[in-house]
C-alpha cells in the first residue's frame, strides 16, 4: 500500500500455512503487510496466526515514514529454523515502530527470534517500542530450538524501548542465545536505550544483553522476575554513553561467566 492513509489491518479469525507449503505472494508469513511512502500501517485483532512451513507469524515492512503499530491479541507460531514469530521492520526516514503482545497469549517460534523490530536506515528518527504481556516460547513439539526471545535492532537515530512482563522461556525450554537484546548500532545517535523486565521470568543463554555504540545512556531495571542463564544473567556495553543497571527482587542467575556484566 502506498499514499497518506492508513492501512489497517484486523484480524480476529485463525490462520495456518500447512506444512510443506509456503505463500506466494507478498511474503512466506501467515500475514505479510508491506507499505510505501507515508502510508502507516495499524495491526490488531484476537486471530491466532500459525506458519508450519518456513516462514514468520507476522511480517509488516515500511520503507517510507509511515509508522507500524502492531496490538497483536493472538497466538502465533511458527517452526521454520529461520523463521520468526513477529517481524516489523522500516527502512525508510522517521517511521515509528511499535509493539505490543496481549497477556494470556504465546509467541511460539523454533528459529531466530519470537517478535523482531528493526529499523535498518542509519537516517531514520524512528524509534523501536516493544512492550510484551505474552510467554515467549519454542515450539511444544521442539523446546530448546528458540534462539532469541524479544530483539529491538536500531541502525538509526532514534530510542529504542523494550519493556516485558510475560515469560521468556522455562526450565525446560532455555532460549539459546538471548531473552532479551536491545542495541542501538549507529555510532551517531544520542538517543536513549533502556529495557525493562518485570515479573516474567527469563530462561536463557543469556538473560538480558544490550549494546549502545552511540552517546546516548542505557538503563536496564529488572523487577520480581527470576533470570536464570547459563553465560550472562545481564551484559549491557556501550561507548561513551552512561550505563545503569538496576536490579529488583527477582535473583539474577548465571551459570557461567557472570551474573551481571558491564
Amino acid at each position: 500500500a502506498g499514499g497518506a492513509n492508513a492501512l489497517n489491518v484486523v484480524n480476529n479469525g485463525d490462520i495456518q500455512v500447512d506444512s510443506g507449503y509456503t505463500p506466494t505472494q507478498g511474503g512466506s508469513a501467515a500475514i505479510s503487510v508491506s507499505a510505501i511512502d507515508a502510508t502507516p500501517v495499524n495491526y490488531s485483532g484476537t486471530g491466532n496466526l500459525v506458519n508450519l512451513g518456513t516462514g514468520d507469524g507476522l511480517d509488516i515492512a515500511a520503507t517510507g515514514s509511515g509508522a507500524i503499530v502492531a496490538n497483536v491479541d493472538g497466538d502465533v507460531s511458527t517452526i521454520g529454523p529461520a523463521s520468526g514469530g513477529i517481524y516489523l521492520s522500516s527502512s525508510g526516514t522517521g517511521a515509528n515502530l511499535q509493539l505490543t503482545t496481549s497477556s494470556g497469549r504465546t509467541i511460539r517460534s523454533g528459529g531466530v527470534v519470537g517478535e523482531y523490530l528493526v529499523i535498518t536506515n542509519a537516517a531514520s528518527t524512528g524509534t523501536l517500542q516493544l512492550s510484551n504481556n505474552a510467554s515467549v516460547a519454542s515450539p511444544v513439539s521442539a523446546p530448546n530450538t528458540l534462539a532469541t526471545g524479544l530483539f529491538a535492532d536500531q541502525y538509526g537515530l532514534g530510542s529504542v524501548a523494550v519493556v516485558n512482563s510475560g515469560a521468556i522461556g522455562s526450565a525446560a525450554d532455555r532460549l539459546t542465545s538471548f531473552g532479551i537484546s536491545a542495541d542501538i548500532l549507529n555510532a551517531g545517535s544520542t538517543a536513549t536505550l533502556s529495557v525493562l523486565s518485570g515479573s516474567g521470568s527469563i530462561y536463557a543463554d543469556t538473560g538480558i544483553r544490550t549494546v549502545n555504540v552511540g552517546s546516548g545512556a542505557s538503563t536496564v531495571i529488572t523487577g520480581s522476575g527470576l533470570i536464570a542463564a547459563n553465560t550472562f544473567g545481564i551484559i549491557s556495553s556501550g561507548t561513551t554513553g552512561s550505563i545503569a543497571v538496576a536490579t529488583g527482587t527477582g535473583a539474577v542467575n548465571a551459570s557461567g561467566v557472570a551474573g551481571i556484566c558491564r
